[in-house]
């Protein structure tokens, strides 16, 4: 990988963790009410349908979906094929298997997402370039896994 491509792809994994990291801030202050109540897509919505599970499912999809994201991205970035998939469907099933899903189950999920996240950067750092972006922050490799990602 070249050192442009080395530095877009820590850009990207900086902003990654934040999202993260700010999405673990968000679920952690949700109230009951708000866990239970029924999403939105706003300001439009997305595949001509509209939102109908709650945020504590789009939650739990979220952290179910961030490993499964990031393989197909690697897939794709190393010219590999990925698999289709209906959208519709996938979220239909999910929502109505995980109905129930407490805001401590998917808070659990989410930092195990980031611990494994963290972990495979700092594996990717260890063999980079002493002046590759990562190897230059090595020492997040320390940092809790719940403030990393990516």
């Amino acid at each position: 990988m070249s050192a442009p491509d080395r530095t877009r792809a820590a850009e990207y994994a900086d902003a990654f963790e934040t999202a993260q990291a700010e999405f673990i801030r968000l679920v952690e202050s949700l109230d009951d009410l708000q866990w239970r109540r029924v999403g939105g897509n706003f300001p439009q919505r997305l595949n001509d349908e509209d939102e109908r599970r709650s945020v504590g499912v789009i939650a739990h999809h979220v952290a179910l979906s961030t490993p499964w994201i990031m393989e197909r991205i690697q897939a794709m970035l190393s010219g590999r094929p990925t698999a289709p998939f209906d959208i519709r469907a996938m979220n239909a099933r999910h929502a109505e298997e995980h109905a129930g899903v407490t805001r401590e189950e998917v808070l659990a999920l989410l930092r195990a997402s980031s611990s494994r996240s963290s972990r495979r950067r700092c594996e990717r750092s260890r063999t980079a370039s002493s002046t590759s972006p990562a190897t230059l922050r090595r020492d997040r490799c320390r940092w809790p896994s719940a403030l990393t990602g990516f």
